[in-house]
């Protein structure tokens, strides 16, 4: 038995090495007539971002790809790099910040180098908008364009219902999907979910909406950035519960985390609602005392429960006080999301225990 093993292990090795030949020789006299990196999502139009949350361009190099670097209209240029486990190659997520942006029309070139020592240069088109978002608004994901902060993402139809979902096979790490983009102030967030599975079972998956995306803080000219800024509200299966987090990290610093959690058993196929209302609380003169967020999660055939989760950053993790974004996030599992509603929230009194308006 221990030969007979033996010779398994030796074949497989043999496999192994060979593969890893072909592929080197494919990457060496194989380069395919069209470009040489793929947009997943290019978006016609980028909307406000303001802080550390980006404009960004995700898609995948081809095999064939030694060298790869990117430009912002005729800017410095940048060098594509991977990063574990969020940019894994051939994956690419150019970040561009909203300060070098321009309203208007941008252009994005990319340099890109074969391992047959050829240079082929690709450029593409957008409009970044830095207007005010108009609320309330609604995300229909028959008509809305995917704007990916990670991932590649899908449209997908059933029962005459439009939602979206990470492509399946790319079900990675923290793949996020922009619902709007940076404004200040209250929110109230709604929208109904299912989950379809985890990508690998018995290893931990959530999913779930961040109610405040502030993007990823780093130095300048960090690529991918490595720092996070947000508000969350999602089921963890490492605690088989649904929760609110808010969470800061900058670059590669330790992050500040605050949670709470509450159990449920998560259904497949089932379809869930949610809804979240965040608020500045301010003090007297007007300074940021904390953020509060609230969250509703039941399942869409049962009635609204009247109970709130509430958490408040100032147990452990303050958040800036800047303009926020609301995305969608997927993390090692595969989920479809509907429409979202996003509407502007207030709680008038500068102390918890005030009157909600909202729109």
């Amino acid at each position: 038995m221990s030969r007979v093993l033996g010779l398994v292990k030796a074949g497989l090795r043999r496999v192994r090495s060979w593969s890893r030949a072909c592929r080197g020789l494919v990457r060496r006299y194989y380069e395919p007539v069209g470009g040489l990196f793929t947009p997943d999502h290019l978006p016609a139009r980028f909307s406000r971002r303001a802080g550390d949350f980006t404009v960004n361009l995700c898609g995948a190099l081809d095999p064939c790809v030694r060298r790869a670097r990117f430009r912002l209209n005729d800017g410095p240029w940048c060098p594509v790099r991977h990063a574990l486990p969020r940019v894994p190659p051939p994956l690419v997520t150019a970040e561009f910040a909203h300060a070098d942006l321009l309203a208007g029309d941008n252009r994005v070139e990319f340099e890109l180098t074969t391992y047959r020592g050829r240079l082929r240069r690709q450029e593409f088109d957008f409009r970044y908008d830095p207007s005010a978002i108009t609320l309330p608004a609604v995300l229909d994901w028959r008509d809305a364009e995917l704007d990916s902060q990670d991932g590649r993402w899908e449209r997908v139809e059933g029962d005459g219902v439009v939602r979206v979902r990470p492509v399946p096979g790319e079900e990675r790490y923290d793949r996020i999907l922009v619902v709007c983009g940076a404004f200040e102030g209250g929110r109230e967030i709604a929208l109904d979910l299912v989950f379809r599975g985890e990508k690998s079972p018995g290893r931990p998956f959530g999913f779930g909406v961040l109610p405040m995306w502030g993007g990823r803080p780093d130095s300048q000219d960090a690529r991918p950035r490595r720092g996070w800024n947000f508000s969350l509200v999602w089921f963890y299966s490492h605690y088989d519960a649904v929760g609110s987090e808010f969470s800061f990290k900058d670059a590669d610093d330790p992050p500040a985390w605050t949670a709470a959690y509450r159990s449920i058993d998560l259904a497949r196929d089932t379809t869930y609602r949610l809804l979240v209302r965040c608020w500045p609380e301010r003090d007297e003169d007007g300074g940021l005392r904390r953020h509060v967020q609230r969250m509703k999660w039941w399942p869409a055939d049962q009635p609204e429960p009247e109970a709130w989760m509430t958490l408040t950053d100032d147990s452990g993790a303050p958040i800036p006080d800047r303009e926020y974004g609301v995305a969608l996030i997927a993390h090692q599992c595969q989920v479809e999301f509907g429409a979202v509603r996003v509407g502007p929230y207030e709680r008038s009194g500068s102390r918890a225990g005030g009157s909600d308006r909202h729109g």
